[in-house]
């Protein structure tokens, strides 16, 4: 008797901007960008003219923050049960 050659048996294909090795890299350059955003935030508190700009930078910092902590929620969720992926 033939084994069943259903697709829906098959492992699932993991997108590569969901391995390991890009969220990495996509977490490091969050970094960057964090500080970028905090130079930004001390250079308009600096200038008078700029402080009613701060808010750019703020934002800049916020949503970077926010995308960093979900890309490293993600990774350590799965971490334990698929060390390879």
């Amino acid at each position: 008797m033939r084994t069943d050659s259903s697709p829906f048996f098959r492992k699932a294909v993991i997108p590569w901007y969901d391995r390991n090795p890009a969220i990495a890299v996509m977490v490091v350059v969050l970094d960057a960008v964090a500080v970028f955003a905090a130079w930004g935030i001390r250079v308009a508190y600096g200038e008078s003219g700029w402080a009613g700009h701060v808010w750019v930078p703020m934002l800049l910092l916020a949503l970077c923050l926010v995308a960093m902590f979900t890309a490293i929620r993600r990774w350590v969720a799965r971490r334990p049960s698929d060390p390879l992926r």
